[in-house]
């Protein structure tokens, strides 16, 4: 199924050249019993024949490669005159052979590094003292993926998602009519389901707690599996009659969200061997919208993703339809459901959605091809925090949990992932791998290693979020997880 690669980077060889052109330069330079006439002829002649590409080498690399060089530069870093000292009684010879040798080796006058005296004690208004901590050095964040996987079928498609990663450490990927998991640690594939020819996979999802895996197809087929065993077996079998399974979300609380191509939004308790209805929402007719277009009646084209908040509380819904509907589920019963608030400011469907780990309220969402923004709402209020304008379809965000970014992918070639920095959204970086649009995104359980798929059928794994030892992540909303032991009823 997939197979790993590992990309490396070669790098060019300049030291040998410079180093070369450092000793050239040291070679001409004249000692102090030198014959002036004579070296000022023989300098005017090597400069008239060297070019100004070798010139501009030697200006750029020279100061770098002395640094790296470990016997001499313990001299060309101390005072000029400590390895090369001329006559004491030899009239200006010293100033005119230090001059030269800066000039030579690009070292700047002993008198730039000279210290100020110290101030007066009566004129401290003149030397103020910064009360500002010391800026941290902004972390490196590496420019190609970690590693790479091979996924044969990964299907180009907008409006499916079917890559997750779960807290115990495993890939759960969607190739065609297939579904596989990969183990990071011990890099075993395995595939745990087949739907057949022509339906395919439309949605995959770990459980919080990475001990149920639900995985849906276009034709509306659902499975949930037990991953408490170690040969996964089926844990439940539903299938949605007549319509298709587009999105899957879960809650901390065991609750388990549908999407589908009608509108309409289900959500399920999932109990031992049981699926039970805790929530319906139904789509939106147009009768309902020819009545009240502005209303709180929920969706009325399919349902392209679905993200429960981390406390549990509200469910969040991006629509074809460019609608965002927040539903309380917090004590919801059975029945038929509105949502508490509608956010209308998208221009196109909304895919990409993502809650912010550390600010339960905080909801970031990415428009589609016709929109191309993000926008950061408070679910509280649904009110637009901010927004930027990406210049290209947002396909997927991804927030960090030790730093706070918000990562997004993009349909442009130039600015397939962008990192921005929370509040400012002002961009950190960009990384380009894929050669299409990165449809899919999820986060590695330890927050520092995000994986992304696209079309060209590939996996890459982006290590953007890297920590320090014993770095703290951000703090998060306490929220109870509820999950059930998993009987085993499918043989």
């Amino acid at each position: 199924m997939m197979s790993s690669k590992k990309r490396t980077a070669a790098t060019a060889g300049i030291g040998s050249s410079s180093t070369s052109t450092v000793d050239n330069n040291l070679a001409r330079t004249p000692g102090p019993n030198a014959n002036p006439r004579a070296s000022h002829a023989k300098r005017q002649k090597t400069e008239e024949s060297s070019t100004p590409q070798s010139a501009s080498r030697y200006d750029r690399f020279v100061t770098s490669n002395i640094e790296e060089t470990s016997q001499d530069s313990i001299h060309l870093h101390c005072p000029i005159t400590c390895p090369l000292k001329p006559k004491a009684n030899t009239p200006n010879t010293q100033s005119t052979y230090q001059k030269r040798l800066e000039e030579a080796l690009g070292v700047r006058s002993r008198k730039e590094h000279a210290f100020n005296p110290i101030p007066p004690s009566n004129d401290v208004s003149r030397y103020e003292i910064s009360t500002k901590p010391p800026s941290s050095k902004r972390r490196k964040i590496p420019q190609e993926p970690d590693r790479i996987l091979d996924a044969p079928g990964l299907k180009n498609d907008y409006y499916i998602n079917v890559l997750d990663w779960s807290a115990l450490d495993v890939i759960a990927v969607g190739l065609g009519s297939k579904a596989y998991t990969w183990e990071v640690e011990t890099s075993k594939v395995t595939e745990i389901m087949s739907v057949p020819w022509p339906d395919h996979m439309s949605a995959i999802s770990f459980s919080p707690t990475g001990k149920n895996l639900a995985l849906a197809s276009e034709h509306g087929l659902l499975h949930i599996l037990d991953f408490t065993t170690k040969t996964h077996t089926f844990r439940l079998s539903h299938r949605e009659p007549n319509n298709s399974i587009t999105a899957l979300g879960w809650s901390p609380q065991n609750l388990l969200a549908l999407g589908t191509r009608d509108g309409s939004i289900k959500i399920y308790r999932i109990k031992g061997s049981s699926i039970l209805p805790i929530m319906t929402c139904k789509r939106a007719s147009s009768s309902e919208w020819r009545k009240d277009p502005l209303g709180l009646i929920g969706h009325s084209q399919r349902v392209v993703a679905v993200e429960f908040s981390p406390d549990g509380r509200t469910l969040a819904t991006g629509g074809n339809d460019n609608l965002v509907c927040l539903w309380d589920v917090n004590g919801g019963g059975c029945g038929e459901g509105r949502p508490k608030k509608v956010l209308r400011e998208h221009g196109s469907a909304v895919r990409a959605m993502a809650w912010c780990p550390w600010e339960s309220n905080v909801l970031a969402t990415g428009g589609g091809l016709g929109d191309r923004t993000i926008r950061i709402f408070n679910s509280n209020s649904g009110k637009c925090l901010t927004s930027v304008e990406t210049g290209s379809q947002v396909c997927a965000l991804v927030w960090s949990k030790a730093y706070k970014e918000l990562l997004s992918s993009h349909s442009l070639a130039s600015d397939q992932l962008v990192l921005w920095n929370y509040p400012s959204m002002t961009k950190t970086t960009t990384l380009v791998g894929h050669t299409v649009r990165p449809l899919f995104m999820a986060l590695s359980p330890d927050g520092q290693t995000v994986v992304t798929g696209a079309g060209d059928e590939n996996l890459r794994f982006w290590k953007c979020f890297e920590t320090k030892p014993g770095q703290k992540m951000l703090k998060c909303p306490s929220a109870v997880l509820l999950e059930e032991p998993v009987p085993n009823v499918f043989r």
